[in-house]
């Protein structure tokens, strides 16, 4: 089970050169910071960080993975490949609800856009002090 209120990587290791994703369970809610280094991307002509965000219910993401489990049509679970969360052997052990909604939360924000507009920066670390992530976090 992931902790409150604190921020994990659930995106790519070197986050800050290939983007990733950072995830926070606050409550009933799950916040997810994506971000895109421009010059790997070519937006924006190469310069800095493309950076959004979504917030997710976690009971809706519950729901979700549960209707998907049960063979329901989901075009981002199919999309993204949920079925991989239905394997309950990974490594030895299953796989954690709040870790599967956390993954949940970041593959819907990839293919259906952030709560905003994304938010060009210049500076990574400044981009994500905004939303209270840390580089000592990690």
């Amino acid at each position: 089970m992931l902790k409150q209120n604190k921020w994990y990587n659930f995106g790519d290791v070197n986050h800050r050169i290939h983007g990733g994703n950072f995830v926070k369970i606050d409550g009933d809610w799950i916040e997810v910071v994506h971000t895109v280094n421009n010059e790997e991307s070519g937006w924006y002509d190469g310069k800095g960080y493309t950076i959004t965000s979504r917030t997710e219910s976690v009971a809706d993401l519950t729901e979700r993975f549960e209707a998907f489990k049960n063979g329901a049509k989901d075009d981002c679970g199919n999309y993204s490949d949920w079925t991989m969360f239905l394997d309950k052997d990974r490594n030895g052990k299953g796989w954690d609800m709040d870790e599967i909604v956390c993954r949940m939360a970041g593959d819907i924000l990839s293919y259906q856009g952030g709560d905003s507009e994304p938010e060009f920066v210049t500076n990574y670390w400044s981009g994500l002090s905004y939303h209270c992530i840390k580089p000592y976090m990690f």
